[in-house]
């Protein structure tokens, strides 16, 4: 127990030594110049179906770890925080929905993603494992109300 007054000593997600030894190299997203694509398929209560793709601008930070490589190709491990900007879906006969405060968190966990001489990467397919958090507007049929519900959606997906 800490003796009263004190504060609490800061939160490390890994040690010193650990960020040393992976060698990680953080790359903030430009929102101007990166963007997130949605896709919504759904059947309604009557059964019928519904999709909308959706591109938003994206902020957040990417990780690469291990020794980087200028000039020659390399496998690093990679993860991300990302979040896109509020986005809405259009759909016909049924209100919008509407996705605001999403956050996106997810890597390659043990796969390594293949880095060329020229700087760019790629991820395998199947590779990226994301969580996505983030609220949307509920989907009434009937009545006038607009509920927030909170949604997660897990996905492994290429990049």
């Amino acid at each position: 127990m800490r003796p009263p007054g004190n504060q609490d000593p800061p939160t490390l997600s890994s040690g010193i030594l650990t960020g040393l030894a992976s060698y990680p190299t953080k790359i903030t997203l430009d929102p101007t110049k990166s963007s997130a694509t949605m896709h919504l398929s759904f059947d309604d209560v009557i059964g019928v179906h519904h999709d909308d793709t959706e591109t938003t601008a994206i902020r957040g930070d990417v990780t690469l770890y291990g020794i980087p490589c200028p000039g020659a190709e390399c496998g690093m491990r990679l993860d991300a925080t990302l979040f896109p900007a509020d986005f809405t879906f259009h759909f016909d006969g049924i209100p919008d929905v509407r996705v605001s405060e999403t956050s996106m968190v997810g890597g390659a966990g043990d796969l390594l993603v293949h880095v060329g001489s020229n700087g760019n990467g790629l991820i395998p397919q199947d590779a990226l494992a994301i969580v996505v958090d983030g609220k949307r507007t509920d989907l009434p049929l009937i009545g006038p109300s607009v509920d927030t519900r909170h949604t997660v959606i897990a996905t492994n997906r290429a990049a």
